[in-house]
């Protein structure tokens, strides 16, 4: 099962085992900041305290610790306060009795900072010119990854960008990486030519590719190769010139969908909704649900219609099937319209027994309401008086699944592209990666999935993340050093 993305962290295992040639570079540029605080010291008592100020405060820390616990080896069995000289020094003593090395004590309301004061935690009484020394190191040494994109001309190009925005950005929160570079040709060769060579000359360790052309590709995947920079694409044209492509596995996505339909309903009639007859991705998804559809004979297919992704269309072309003479008992359906197809059901009293969803916010929302204690029917001329009418889903009788569309591809390559940029190595270079769905929502878990969307708008889309399992099957094993 995938997991719902909130901030990725990327695990340290195996990261900068290879750091590439900026890191001689950092090294070089430390040293000479370095060379340079030497030659400005300043003598006299005040800069001898701001030089060694951290070497103070512990030693004084140990002194005044060595004094407390003399007090409490041999004085601790007097020092019970009264309650009267709590008030009066507005302090907490302890009775401890004598003192016991193995004895835990609570820190319950210290406050924090003299608590990250005592520990060394606290950044804030970190000197500036020690965090300027680590800004400095972490711009020098940083993971760059370069996105360069062709051109945005589908809805669905423009879905892969914002993927990889979401998780570029938390990186970048995270300090993870130091900065990602988005270069957008809009379909000019010249364009993207330059876009490279500003990735190039910004010294990125990587370059993701997507939507983009095949002349433009090889154009990119030989500046790169040029300059020894790897590069992960999403959806190439091509078939070389990469070190890894992530495709979609549409016949995954929808065998799973036909197979859940033909293994939850005995028998009855079912239509399908689905996007967009000239699109590529839907024909591979129909072909695949329409084969695994056909594992029950006693499943009748009445109808498909394409809705273009849209709510509203999905709404009132399931509203037109349920006002005609076929009894419809399954729907399958995709991105963005189960929520509308839903409240056509709901509209006409009845629900379908199987359905085929998708993972949005408005459906899942849905789903969980006619499970438990209904979704409100209550007519809008009703007066405040009257008892709301819920309209529920027998127990048993409605037997739901969603899964999100594999639209993740290209935050997939973003992780693929950070493993890179920290030193790990491909299994096979050139390799193309069918990236197949590890989310699926059933009544099972919904509520696991229902907690984590309750307050997301309806438009919000559960994503499917890639598990560190099956982005380590990709890599070598990270080798051992070797003193």
């Amino acid at each position: 099962m995938g997991r719902f993305l909130e901030k990725r962290r990327v695990r340290a295992k195996g990261r900068n085992t290879n750091p590439g040639y900026r890191s001689v570079r950092a090294v070089k540029s430390v040293s000479n900041y370095s060379a340079t605080r030497s030659r400005r010291k300043q003598s006299g008592f005040l800069p001898f305290i701001k030089r060694n100020y951290k070497i103070i405060a512990i030693a004084s820390f140990a002194a005044v610790a060595a004094v407390i616990g003399i007090v409490l080896i041999f004085g601790g069995k007097d020092t019970t306060a009264t309650s009267a000289q709590v008030d009066a020094t507005s302090t907490v003593s302890v009775d401890i009795g004598a003192f016991d090395e193995t004895q835990e004590y609570s820190y319950e309301g210290v406050d924090e900072s003299v608590l990250g004061g005592l520990a060394g935690t606290d950044e804030s009484l970190f000197s500036e010119e020690d965090q300027a020394i680590a800004d400095a190191l972490f711009a020098e040494t940083g993971i760059r990854i370069g996105v360069t994109i062709g051109n945005i001309e589908t809805d669905n190009d423009e879905i892969l960008l914002g993927m990889l925005e979401e998780v570029a950005c938390a990186a970048e929160e995270d300090k993870i990486v130091y900065k990602v570079y988005y270069y957008n040709a809009g379909g000019d060769y010249n364009q993207q030519l330059q876009d490279v060579r500003s990735l190039l000359k910004n010294e990125v360790d990587v370059i993701i590719a997507g939507s983009t052309s095949q002349e433009n590709f090889e154009m990119v995947s030989y500046m790169a190769e040029e300059a020894g920079i790897p590069v992960v694409a999403y959806d190439a044209p091509v078939s070389t010139g990469y070190a890894i492509n992530v495709v979609a596995d549409q016949e995954t996505w929808g065998e799973a969908y036909g197979a859940f339909m033909a293994e939850n309903l005995a028998e009855g009639n079912i239509v399908q909704i689905l996007g967009n007859e000239e699109s590529g991705i839907d024909s591979a998804r129909a072909g695949a649900i329409n084969q695994a559809l056909a594992a029950n004979a006693n499943i009748a297919t009445v109808g498909t219609t394409y809705a273009l992704w849209q709510e509203t269309a999905a709404n009132e072309a399931m509203a037109a099937y349920l006002s005609g003479s076929d009894q419809i008992d399954g729907v399958i359906t995709e991105e963005g319209m189960a929520e509308g197809i839903i409240d056509a059901f709901i509209e006409e009293g009845v629900l379908p027994k199987v359905m085929c969803g998708d993972a949005t916010a408005g459906f899942i929302k849905k789903w969980y309401a006619l499970l438990n204690g209904g979704v409100d029917i209550t007519p809008e001329d009703a007066d405040e008086d009257d008892e709301k009418v819920m309209f529920t889903a027998e127990p048993g009788a409605f037997i739901v699944c969603a899964q999100p569309a594999p639209t993740s591809i290209s935050a997939v390559a973003f992780e693929l592209a950070l493993k890179l940029a920290e030193g790990c190595v491909l299994k096979s270079e050139g390799m193309t990666f069918e990236y197949a769905l590890e989310t699926f929502i059933t009544e099972d878990n919904l509520s696991v999935y229902y907690e984590m969307i309750k307050d997301q708008d309806d438009s919000y889309v559960v994503r499917d993340v890639i598990s560190d399992e099956m982005l380590e099957s990709l890599f070598e094993e990270p080798q051992e050093e070797t003193e």
